[in-house]
């Protein structure tokens, strides 16, 4: 089944439990009652967006929002998980900077 296949039977309902998912990390940040969130249903978003936003913004071209359009994500949490990323793929911020010229400017920037 290709990617845009899957999408036709994914459902209303399922589309809407993805994004109580979300609601329930993001209260439970909020709150910051973190705990109970399970840490592979974190990598998996950070995972899966990552790889999603590198192909829209890269192949297709398309400008995206970063985040969500009510989110207030701080520069701390943007900067904590980035150099999370970076080290994950082992690059450090010379390497980021080398990129940072070259990644198409979104919408929300």
């Amino acid at each position: 089944m290709s990617g845009s296949d899957a999408y036709s039977v994914l459902s209303q309902t399922d589309l809407d439990s993805f994004r109580r998912v979300c609601d329930a990390i993001r209260h439970d940040v909020e709150t910051q009652s973190t705990t109970a969130i399970p840490s592979d249903v974190i990598a998996s978003l950070l995972t899966t967006g990552t790889l999603a936003y590198r192909a829209v913004a890269q192949e297709e071209k398309r400008a995206l929002n970063v985040f969500a359009k009510d989110a207030e994500v701080t520069p701390t949490a943007v900067v904590v998980t980035v150099s999370a990323m970076l080290r994950a793929v082992d690059l450090n911020s010379f390497d980021l900077a080398m990129w940072f010229t070259g990644a198409p400017a979104g919408p929300s920037q």
